[in-house]
């Protein structure tokens, strides 16, 4: 059985191949986000901060465009480390 169909049985959705002239309304192309799973995503995990999703949004894109890599902190400054 292909493994997609496992996937999808455990709850993954599948998303066809993402068309350029969708850029915009269902995927950035600058970084191939998903524009509408990011928002739910954010708005469920982020509860308290709903209407700030466009803007942390922008914030991602700009950090993922940055080539240095201590702009990048966002990403690790949750993280604790392991002992």
């Amino acid at each position: 059985m292909p493994a997609m169909v496992h996937l999808t049985r455990l709850g993954y959705n599948y998303i066809g191949k993402m068309y350029e002239e969708n850029a915009g309304e269902s995927f950035d192309s600058e970084t191939n986000i998903l524009i509408d799973k990011f928002h739910s995503a954010f708005e469920r995990l982020n509860p308290s901060k709903k209407g700030d999703w466009l803007a942390v949004f922008s914030d991602i894109k700009k950090e993922l465009n940055d080539d240095e890599s201590d702009k990048r902190k966002r990403l690790c400054s949750e993280c604790r480390p392991a002992f």
